[in-house]
């Protein structure tokens, strides 16, 4: 759309019978002369809220009407309230970019701003997807936890990029899907993201579980163990603005050379327990500046180091 002259873009947003065309003429139109600019009497902002309001399960057209409309989901707060209840850490924004690691219960007008900061100039459309998949991840969590044996941080942006890939392999876009195939979607991933891989190909299979975050059963003692016999350090370029919220880190993946402040030596694992929280995200922040299949790679180094490779989900 962005190619597109003004009169090729006033006659995408008009054009009958109204679909996603329209949405997205409409919105590279802000983008050009801002919301409040007015076509045929109305506002943009007040034409996309009558497509968000008539476009029943054009499920597209509904995400872009939503995101633009900055509508938030009512049950968001209290999903990432079981999230955080679980152990884990939340990690929303744009993948292998900017994101954002959340470890406590926010307002649900901070948890939207911080979504839509970090996303909607990038990907306006991953603002409605992480907001579902949020919600489904909670779900999942409540109704199924073995599902998340081994992942210390969710990372919604990776897990779209997962099924993105996907779906894109059998000739389907996951924004059209409807709701409750996304459910369905994020469910086979966790319980045998093996599926989404070739059989033998170790590439693909370290891409998908390096991206899904997950790591092999006891994977944070071996690396405490290490660290109980000799310096080693991590490296990572997460960074926390100051004056922030103390709940909230920004990680920056401009670069992967991994160089940083951030270290961990045997004064660590005097300080800290193998199985404190506060270990296994440090160890998560330095994984997280590595390419998926390489930070899956630098896992089984660690437990080849500790004498056992990882061979399963949660096992080795």
């Amino acid at each position: 759309m962005r190619s597109l002259s003004e009169r090729q873009l006033l006659e995408e947003s008009t054009a009958e019978p109204p679909s996603v065309d329209n949405v997205i003429a409409l919105i590279e139109m802000s983008r050009r002369h801002g919301p409040e600019c007015v076509l045929n009497g109305e506002t943009i902002t007040d034409l996309i809220d009558y497509y968000y309001r008539t476009l029943e399960y054009q499920w597209l057209a509904l995400r872009c009407c939503a995101a633009f409309l900055r509508k938030t989901v009512d049950s968001l707060a209290p999903s990432l309230s079981v999230i955080i209840v679980s152990g884990r850490t939340l990690c929303v924004g744009e993948y292998g970019k900017k994101e954002v690691l959340v470890d406590g219960p926010l307002h649900p007008s901070l948890l939207q701003e911080l979504i839509h900061q970090n996303l909607r100039q990038q990907n306006l459309l991953h603002v409605s997807l992480q907001q579902e998949f949020l919600i489904y991840t909670a779900e999942l969590i409540a109704d199924h936890p073995a599902l998340f044996n081994g992942i210390t941080v969710i990372r919604m942006g990776a897990v779209i990029s997962i099924l993105e890939a996907e779906c894109r392999g059998r000739g389907l876009h996951l924004e059209t899907l409807p709701p409750h195939q996304l459910r369905r979607l994020l469910r086979v991933l966790l319980a045998d993201g093996g599926r989404f891989r070739r059989e033998g190909d170790w590439r693909q299979h370290r891409l998908v579980y390096g991206t899904l975050g997950r790591v092999p059963l006891k994977f944070y003692q071996r690396v405490w163990e290490i660290l109980t016999h000799q310096d080693v350090v991590f490296k990572t370029r997460s960074r926390r603005t100051p004056g922030s919220d103390p709940r909230i880190c920004f990680m920056s993946h401009d670069t992967m050379s991994c160089e940083t402040n951030i270290t961990l030596k045997s004064a660590d694992a005097d300080k800290l327990k193998s199985s404190d929280p506060l270990f296994a995200l440090k160890v998560e922040k330095f994984l997280n500046q590595c390419t998926p299949e390489y930070r899956y790679f630098v896992i089984e180094l660690f437990c080849c180091v500790v004498g056992g490779v990882p061979t399963k989900q949660g096992s080795s």
